[in-house]
């Protein structure tokens, strides 16, 4: 908000503020799904600082691991902090993206 809004007495449209509410993420940040080592959807976060202290706090992993998980893919490794391993997490719109493998069924002439 301006200073010149605050000196002149203008407040936020409550529009504005309801949206403030409902995000308190960046405007372009990207959910985040948390999916454990058989590939069961566990979480759906707003936004990767959720996940990551989501996942240092309830002993999944460390807040690292979540940007090295998003990054590269790779499911997270037990250490002797957090001893569960197999997580992995991935952003919502590379999810939507993802190519599925299409099965090719072979047939055989006679």
């Amino acid at each position: 908000m301006k200073l010149s809004r605050i000196l002149t007495g203008q407040k936020r449209s409550i529009e504005a503020r309801n949206n403030i509410k409902k995000n308190h993420t960046r405007s372009k940040s990207k959910e985040v799904l948390l999916y454990n080592n058989e590939g069961i959807l566990l979480k759906k976060f707003r936004s990767a600082r959720e996940a990551g202290i989501y996942s240092s706090k309830n002993g999944i992993c460390s807040y690292g691991w979540v940007g090295r998980s998003l990054k590269t893919g790779e499911h997270t490794k037990g250490t002797y902090d957090f001893p569960i391993k197999g997580y992995r997490f991935i952003y919502m719109s590379d999810k939507m993206n993802e190519k599925k493998p299409i099965n090719f069924m072979i047939k055989t002439h006679k």
